[in-house]
């Protein structure tokens, strides 16, 4: 790279951080602005989410609230549909916390021994008896 190109990158480059500099200063120029406006900006919220919930209703939108817990508001088919889904992964969820995880050793060694050492003392204790009597 030559003088003359590295020059010319060195200026477009200094001519865009001036820029993005510049939008900063306009973003917190606003930011200080909306502070002092913090009840005028809650109210034009509230207006506007009456606004839009009327609006909604009024086109025939259903309220669904997603598995985040945000309000969406979707077309009734659109939420049919989804309710739909949902019902299933409950369902599917249910089954599966409702079975019991399937145990292929019903004793362990421990039970097995103690069985074992339970069985040899009864059958010495019903030979002593039986030869004894």
């Amino acid at each position: 790279m030559d003088e003359a190109e590295r020059q010319s990158l060195e200026a477009e480059l200094q001519e865009q951080l001036q820029q993005e500099h510049q939008e900063r200063l306009a973003k917190t120029g606003t930011r200080a602005r909306r502070g002092v406006n913090r009840s005028e900006e809650y109210e034009r919220m509230v207006v506007a989410k009456e606004l839009r919930e009327r609006f909604y209703e009024e086109h025939g939108y259903v309220r669904y609230t997603n598995s985040r817990g945000e309000t969406e508001w979707l077309l009734p088919d659109e939420a049919e549909r989804r309710q739909k889904s949902r019902r299933r992964r409950r369902k599917s969820r249910k089954k599966h916390s409702a079975q019991a995880p399937v145990d292929r050793e019903p004793f362990s060694g421990r039970t097995w021994a103690l069985l074992a050492a339970a069985a040899l003392f009864l059958s010495v204790f019903l030979g002593y008896f039986v030869l004894r009597g």
